[in-house]
């Protein structure tokens, strides 16, 4: 994929994360070298292709073998150094005394510790139950905002020099262009590489304030749709506990007008506490559904009376998941009482959605019309996380309502649109069942 073919580097780096999907584990060797830099027309990013690569499978919760030989094996090498940073568990980090030797242990690595499944299983579960017991101790919930931040607040790899915000808000360009989540969470991983010395823990710079809120909200937004729930320090609620700690330093609110900007860290949190519930068993998911009840009603009282629709949603969800069913049946008929109905339609579409599926349980042909309704309404512009949540209620109304072969053709599109966006958080084992015919 070389420029001889036409690829850029950003392209090749692309592949190379791609690929990280089908993996069961990540073996590197590692001499010391911090491998090549990514060259894009701005010029050099600080981030090299080993670099991305190891982030993309500390990301993906990948079990990490790294092995080291020459002088790396006499020292902490800087992608050693990095690996400690990014990674939920302790790195395993073998010495080699030679490259024959390496060579042994690079087998050993890949074949002698279990299945794929098994091993992609354990690794995300320890990263759901490391989050769920290490949050921050707080299970009364009584200091919101007080939540794990990305990278542990410190910087990460190679950050000579690196406090350049015009290639920083360059590639953060670059991933609002794209529709794929792992595509903008690379970009956004270069970006905030550029911004390493004008840290969202310690800056005060206003340009640099706005760049790490764009960035840890592109994070936390893309992290959430890819299903990056579960790591401590990597996930969707890391980007936004970090955008909530560096608002609190510089005394900005949690919340901001809709016309003013995109910053509303109750929903967000709220948000994120939701879809980690969904991954813990019973009594651990329902702390972290009144977690979320918690930054609601927090939100929904920092805002004037015009303001709280959008949070709303939210609150239905919850409601629903807490056993609420009339309240969560009442709250998105005033999310669309509120809402203007000439307004957006990809928003009356969503909330017209979840109002079928807080009819789910009571009458199923009702809540299947509601959410084909709001279905219909999406126009191309949709997000297509949004799009993609729909269809997955879709389908659970068509089961419930008895309509097999139609869970089966919107499950198939489902899967098929929720991959080519990267959306890997709506796929779950229901849909997978129903695309093959068996609901």
């Amino acid at each position: 994929m070389g420029e001889h073919r036409g690829k850029d580097d950003l392209e090749i780096i692309d592949a190379c994360l791609d690929a990280f999907e089908a993996s069961n584990r990540f073996v590197l060797l590692d001499n010391g070298q911090y491998g090549t830099r990514l060259e894009l027309p701005i010029g050099s990013s600080a981030s090299s292709f080993l670099e991305l690569e190891l982030f993309q499978a500390a990301t993906l919760c990948k079990p990490i073998t790294l092995i080291t030989v020459g002088q790396a094996a006499m020292t902490s090498s800087p992608l050693a150094r990095f690996m400690r940073q990014v990674a939920q568990d302790e790195p395993d980090i073998r010495p080699a005394r030679d490259l024959v030797h390496a060579e042994t242990l690079i087998l050993e690595a890949i074949f002698g510790s279990g299945s794929a499944a098994s091993i992609d299983a354990l690794g995300r579960n320890r990263a759901v139950q490391a989050l769920a017991t290490e949050r921050h101790k707080d299970w009364k919930n009584e200091r919101l905002f007080e939540e794990p931040i990305l990278l542990k607040g410190m910087t990460a790899g190679d950050v000579d020099g690196q406090r350049d915000a015009e290639v920083a808000a360059w590639y953060l360009d670059r991933a609002d262009e794209q529709t794929g989540m792992n595509y903008m969470l690379s970009r956004t991983w270069i970006a905030m590489r550029a911004m390493m010395l004008e840290h969202y823990s310690t800056t005060t710079d206003p340009k640099f304030v706005a760049l790490w809120d764009r960035a840890l909200a592109n994070w936390s937004r893309a992290a959430a749709w890819r299903g990056l729930h579960g790591h401590l320090f990597l996930g969707s609620l890391a980007a936004s506990g970090a955008r909530a700690a560096m608002n609190q330093r510089l005394g900005l609110s949690q919340f901001v007008r809709a016309d003013e900007g995109a910053r509303d860290l109750y929903d967000a949190l709220g948000s994120a506490n939701y879809s980690i519930a969904g991954l813990l068993p019973r009594a651990m998911g329902r702390a972290f559904y009144e977690r979320c009840a918690a930054y609601v009603r927090a939100g929904l009282e920092a805002r004037g009376d015009d303001e709280r629709e959008s949070l709303l949603p939210l609150r239905g969800a919850v409601e629903l998941r807490l056993g609420l069913r009339s309240e969560a049946r009442q709250t998105p008929r005033d999310a669309l009482r509120l809402a203007d109905h000439g307004g957006d339609p990809n928003h009356i579409g969503f909330l017209t959605s979840e109002l079928g599926w807080s009819e789910l349980r009571r009458n199923p042909w009702l809540a299947r019309r509601h959410i084909a309704e709001g279905l219909g309404m999406l126009t191309s512009d949709c997000n297509r996380g949004f799009r993609c949540r729909m269809m997955r209620k879709l389908v659970y109304a068509n089961i419930a309502s008895f309509r097999w072969g139609e869970a089966r053709v919107v499950a198939a599109s489902l899967i098929a649109e929720a991959t080519e966006a990267q959306a890997y958080d709506q796929i779950d084992q229901v849909i997978r069942f129903a695309a093959a015919g068996k609901p």
